[in-house]
């Protein structure tokens, strides 16, 4: 997928873009940039509404391709080093959104097709008990 970035777009609106693309994840963009490794205090975490121009300091448009094959740690340095972008990805695990610290090395495709199958609904349609009867 490709996302313009320039200065006029919100955070929600590339949020918004990456997670139609793939539902189980999603970017978050962050006040500072932390390690791969390293969770992000939720108190750095921007408001979606907030242009792009007012949180960067690389004020260069372009265009991100983020392919499916790419991992979740080169995704997140390439908007970094490219456009001063502090994001992390999150995959879903059932209500729950976490932060891929353990798993960057996975490849996009790879973590939105585990959340996916982790989301799948369970199948609790219990058979009714009937004793044999002999």
């Amino acid at each position: 997928m490709k996302i313009e970035i320039d200065d006029n777009k919100t955070v929600g609106q590339i949020s918004h873009a990456f997670q139609k693309q793939w539902p189980n994840l999603k970017i978050d963009f962050f006040q500072h940039t932390h390690a791969t490794d390293e969770a992000s205090p939720k108190k750095e975490l921007l408001d979606e509404n907030l242009y792009l121009g007012s949180v960067r300091n690389l004020h260069n448009p372009g265009t991100i391709l983020i392919k499916a094959t790419d991992p979740i740690k080169d995704v997140e340095k390439r908007f970094e080093d490219n456009y001063g972008l502090h994001v992390k990805i999150f995959h879903k695990m059932g209500d729950n959104w976490i932060e891929s610290t353990t798993t960057a090395n996975r490849t996009i495709a790879e973590q939105n097709s585990i959340s996916d199958e982790f989301n799948e609904p369970v199948d609790t349609e219990i058979e009714p008990y009937e004793p044999d009867v002999q």
